[in-house]
């Protein structure tokens, strides 16, 4: 891909994302297009941060991706699946239910892993009849706040299954790595965002040398 500048790092779940603007990125109408690979070639291309002020409002990601002279902005924002950008993958919040903006991915194995608001959750939840009742206690007394909460996710790529990730999730996820399940079963706090974080970026290393894509 072309690149002409790099201008800032951003803070994408559990690695750092180099941004780079006038980049040409490939454009996933579909999961299935990022299956296949099929996708078309956009150009002078760029991811930024959303405002504080945007995501407080609206809710939804942390990132906005568009091309530099704003053409195509209805379709970045609600019609890519994804924009795959200087070998970095971002998916589309609203087009996972998740609201506006985008979120940083990574591939492990044959599922993607990323942060992701609490919207999708809390459906899932419901649907389960499992009951949060602290973050639905703070959703009524501070509602607003509650937008920069995340929590993980996985794609499954071959059924298209999106779930958040549970500890349960976790712990089958590990179990083919003895050390790594071992320490995790042992963490004080294994629900944590950071927690999961480490885990996965420990996961990603010992799986990267059999991964194809």
């Amino acid at each position: 891909m072309r690149t002409t500048a790099v201008f800032w790092l951003l803070s994408g779940g559990f690695f750092n994302v180099a941004v780079m603007a006038q980049s040409s990125g490939k454009l996933y109408g579909s999961l299935d297009g990022y299956r296949t690979d099929y996708h078309h070639i956009g150009d002078n291309l760029i991811v930024r941060n959303r405002t504080d002020l945007g995501i407080y409002i609206e809710g939804g990601s942390y990132y906005k991706v568009c091309s530099i002279d704003r053409s195509q902005d209805d379709k970045f924002k609600y019609g890519y699946w994804a924009v795959e950008l200087n070998d970095s993958l971002f998916l589309n919040g609203f087009r996972q239910d998740m609201g506006v903006g985008y979120v940083y991915a990574e591939k492990i194995e044959e599922n993607l892993y990323f942060l992701g608001s609490l919207k999708l959750r809390n459906q899932q939840q419901k649907k389960r009849g499992e009951n949060d009742t602290e973050y639905e206690l703070n959703q009524l007394l501070f509602p607003k706040e509650q937008a920069f909460d995340r929590c993980y996710y996985k794609l499954n790529l071959e059924t298209g299954q999106l779930m958040y990730l549970r500890r349960s999730d976790m712990l089958e996820l590990l179990s083919s790595f003895g050390d790594l399940l071992q320490q995790y079963a042992s963490e004080k706090f294994p629900d944590h965002n950071q927690t999961i974080q480490k885990y996965l970026e420990e996961l990603k290393v010992k799986t990267r040398p059999f991964q194809n894509r």
